[in-house]
């Protein structure tokens, strides 16, 4: 790793060896426990989130997502004890991984959360972009026909919260029809010397919850969404290296 710590530099970082040498009145455990290194960390400042297409490519393009002052994801994989006759140990079984999350924002005069997540598959009126009825392109560069079927069929039979949403910034009811379509969710991260660490991109993504709170002597106005992805890869990170 060009910028940041190995494993093989933690292995005996400290130790002199993987096994002996433990001396813990006077060492870390981790080299850079203490942060000597200045710049090493990954901190909020140096994290980007971003919206972007259903399917994550060579290249793809996001929508940066700001006043954002919390984000969460989290992952869970579902597993089954399997005890056998003639033995007492137990074998364990791993099923599909299953994701999910959720973040808040600031609500001010521009993209509400909601317009945000859509931010590249639709326009300002409220329209397929070119990257929807495309279809997000595979490896071999097919495109994906079911979802230029699935984003046609959604403008094609609109409902009146859907066209009440267009030529609006302030999506805020889950009846909105478009809402059935997919999206993606990027996070970029950075050590604060900005140095690329990596990053990870939620596929597949839907918003199953929206809340939305104001109360009086309140000074700014908060909007949280919940969703649950189809799987998390990782992705290049952007910056000085990766």
């Amino acid at each position: 790793m060009a910028n940041g710590l190995s494993l093989t530099d933690l292995m005996g970082a400290s130790t002199g060896d993987s096994t002996g040498q433990w001396n813990w009145r006077e060492n870390f455990v981790q080299l850079d426990e203490n942060l000597a290194t200045p710049g090493l960390f990954i901190a909020a400042e140096s994290t980007l989130i971003g919206f972007g297409p259903a399917t994550a490519t060579a290249a793809f393009d996001i929508v940066k997502v700001g006043l954002t002052p919390n984000i969460s994801i989290s992952q869970q994989i579902p597993q089954q004890r399997l005890p056998e006759i003639g033995s007492v140990r137990v074998h364990i079984l791993n099923g599909v991984p299953i994701g999910g999350g959720s973040m808040s924002r600031l609500v001010y005069n521009g993209p509400s959360l909601m317009r945000y997540a859509y931010g590249n598959l639709y326009d300002d009126n409220g329209n397929p972009t070119a990257l929807a009825l495309t279809g997000m392109m595979t490896g071999t560069g097919a495109a994906q026909s079911y979802t230029v079927n699935a984003w046609q069929n959604i403008m094609n039979n609109p409902d009146k919260v859907m066209q009440a949403n267009n030529n609006t910034n302030l999506w805020l009811s889950a009846w909105d029809t478009r809402l059935k379509a997919p999206f993606g969710i990027c996070m970029y991260f950075q050590d604060i010397s900005g140095n690329a660490v990596g990053g990870v991109y939620a596929e597949g993504a839907k918003i199953n919850n929206h809340n939305l709170s104001q109360s009086a002597g309140q000074l700014i106005m908060v909007e949280s969404i919940a969703f649950a992805f189809d799987r998390l890869i990782p992705v290049r990170g952007v910056g000085a290296s990766s």
